[in-house]
């Protein structure tokens, strides 16, 4: 809907978002995992085409450049993984995998897993290799950050839901949290320094999806109903956020949070709408993203009681950031002529679809119980 309002007459846009909607069926409805494989890479050439066709600077190739490395190379040794595994098992569906499990034993087994677990890890992106996220985001146009923050990392998050459980070593989960833990602490103080509000949206992403592989890793119902609902929390969210970003934007066409003083001055229902989509991103009540981390918090929690500091540490930095962003753009006196840029109707609506999942907490619950 997005990319449609941005770019009406884009025939060659709206042919690769409805090539995105079929490669997404097709990932998600089937079962056999070469053919999991291909949709799960085919899906990142609609947003590759999107940064080089649609992209604002000369540095949109190297963030085509950094898409394709870190996910093809992290993808292929699932490649020789599902190969392997066809060949040598005689079965081409998904719970084949765990006859690796079988080999837990050996020094493949440990190899193979980490290979399985970074292809996925890396599309969410997983702190460590996102790099490519931040770059991707500040070079796309608003509905190709739209589309990846809100459709394509879902992917890595899915792969690991399906692939996680059949595979995964017990023996290394202390080790993947300690690193995940402090990651998602690092990312949230460079959120706080860091002043060009799409790099600090992008950050923001890799600090949640932070979250949502620690839960997917813990192997619990109460982390994994957690998981699962921080990332649909995240995909409403983070799409808009970016959505009213761009908007803000066009008053004086700079991402600086600094030069964008006083919006609150000569606008009513635009600060409006920025505030209650930041607070669906610090998760205050009644947010769906709330019931999401409270869930992955008591999780986490629940197997060590000291993870209790880096996470209220987490919590509070993410807090700050996001009250920065809104104080930032919002108060003070101008520092820019504005352009007095007004949201019309059709706008308000689209983002108004975003604040109705981002506030519909009787469904998180509800999901939650089920």
């Amino acid at each position: 809907m997005a990319s449609f309002l941005q770019n009406k007459s884009s025939k060659p846009l709206l042919f690769l978002v409805i090539a995105l909607l079929f490669s997404l069926i097709i990932f998600f409805y089937i079962s056999k995992m070469l053919t999991l494989y291909i949709m799960f890479e085919l899906s990142v050439l609609p947003i590759f085409r999107i940064i080089l066709g649609w992209g604002y600077q000369r540095e949109r190739l190297d963030a085509r450049l950094r898409l394709i490395f870190y996910t093809l190379t992290a993808s292929m040794p699932l490649l020789i993984i599902l190969l392997w595994t066809t060949s040598s098992r005689f079965c081409r569906r998904l719970n084949c995998i765990s006859n690796i499990s079988s080999l837990r034993d050996s020094s493949v087994s440990g190899i193979t897993i980490f290979c399985l677990i970074m292809a996925f890890a890396v599309k969410l992106p997983m702190f460590g290799v996102h790099i490519w996220l931040p770059k991707a985001h500040v070079e796309a146009p608003v509905f190709g950050s739209i589309i990846l923050a809100a459709i394509l990392l879902k992917l890595g998050s899915y792969g690991l839901w399906v692939f996680v459980p059949l595979v995964y070593d017990y023996s290394n989960l202390n080790i993947w949290l300690s690193v995940r833990i402090i990651g998602a602490v690092i990312i949230s103080v460079i959120c706080v320094r860091l002043r060009d509000i799409k790099i600090i949206i992008a950050y923001s992403s890799v600090r949640h999806m932070g979250l949502v592989l620690i839960a997917l890793l813990i192997i619990q119902p109460l982390g994994g109903y957690g998981g699962l609902l921080l990332i649909l929390a995240h995909g409403v969210r983070s799409s808009g956020i970016f959505l009213i970003s761009y908007y803000i934007y066009k008053v004086n066409f700079s991402r600086r949070i600094l030069l964008r003083k006083g919006i609150l001055v000569w606008s009513g229902i635009l600060p409006l709408l920025w505030f209650l989509v930041l607070i669906t991103n610090i998760a205050a009540p009644p947010t769906f993203n709330l019931v999401a981390e409270i869930l992955v918090i008591s999780a986490v929690v629940g197997l060590r009681k000291l993870n209790i500091l880096p996470l209220i540490l987490i919590i509070v930095l993410g807090t700050a950031y996001s009250l920065i962003i809104y104080s930032a753009s919002m108060q003070g006196t101008s520092i820019l002529t504005n352009n007095f840029y007004k949201i019309n109707s059709i706008e308000i609506l689209n983002i108004s679809n975003h604040l109705i999942w981002g506030f519909f907490l009787v469904v998180a619950i509800s999901l939650a119980n089920f």
